[in-house]
C-alpha cells in the first residue's frame, strides 16, 4: 500500500468525490427528465467541486473567478 504523502485532506477529497458523484447524476437525471418534455435539450454546466467546497466554507463565492 502506497503512503499518501500529498499533504491533501482526506476528508476534503472524500468530500469533493461526494459533490461530484452526486451532482453527475443529478445532472444526467434532469438532462433525461428535460429530453422527455417538450423543451427538448436542457445542459446543466459542470462544476468544480473544490470551488463548491471552498464556496460553502467562506459562505462566499470564489474571488479569483471574477473578472
Amino acid at each position: 500500500m502506497a503512503i499518501d504523502e500529498s499533504g491533501e485532506d482526506p476528508q476534503r477529497y472524500l468530500a469533493a468525490n461526494a459533490i461530484s458523484i452526486a451532482y453527475s447524476h443529478a445532472r444526467s437525471s434532469i438532462m433525461v427528465l428535460a429530453g422527455m418534455s417538450p423543451i427538448q435539450s436542457f445542459i446543466l454546466p459542470a462544476v468544480l467541486p473544490y470551488s463548491i467546497l471552498d464556496e460553502g466554507a467562506n459562505g462566499e463565492p470564489d474571488s479569483s473567478e471574477e473578472e
